[in-house]
């Protein structure tokens, strides 16, 4: 069975001192987080969140 649909990538961020990550951690799971959905790119593709609006302006340098 072969498709051609890509895989969705998804992002979060977990910020704060240690005590605070682990009571979030114990507290959620994959289902309670909440996620931000990404679209890696070429050539790059980060599986961060990037902002690209000024690319054209930076790649000009």
């Amino acid at each position: 069975m072969s498709t051609n649909k890509l895989a969705k990538v998804f992002h979060a961020d977990l910020w704060g001192l240690r005590e605070r990550k682990y009571e979030y951690l114990f507290g959620n799971d994959a289902q309670t987080t909440q996620w931000l959905e990404l679209k890696p790119a070429a050539p790059y593709y980060f599986f961060v969140p990037k902002d690209f609006a000024l690319i054209a302006e930076y790649e000009n340098f």
